[in-house]
């Protein structure tokens, strides 16, 4: 069984994480557009490791469907839910 945790991810996919972090700071320089496609809660790209942590971790712990479903590589960019991933 592969265990899959925050570190294996960091490992994996350092460089694409690093690009999304300068994504989210240059959409966070439109809060007017941001706020017009009704996207108010993008997160920050200094809060992207712990949500993203937290996201690998709830992950993990999946059985089922969701387990089929959801993949930890995923990265949510939303604070308030899990309805927006790149």
């Amino acid at each position: 069984m592969l265990i899959y945790d925050f570190e294996n991810f960091v490992n994996g996919w350092r460089s694409q994480f690093a690009r999304l972090k300068h994504i989210l700071k240059y959409l966070h320089t439109y809060p007017d557009i941001l706020s017009k496609l009704h996207f108010d809660s993008l997160i920050k790209p200094e809060e992207l490791d712990s949500y993203q942590e937290d996201w690998v971790r709830s992950v993990s712990k999946y059985e089922g469907l969701e387990k089929d479903f959801f993949i930890p590589y995923w990265v949510p960019i939303s604070t308030d839910a899990l309805e927006y991933f790149l």
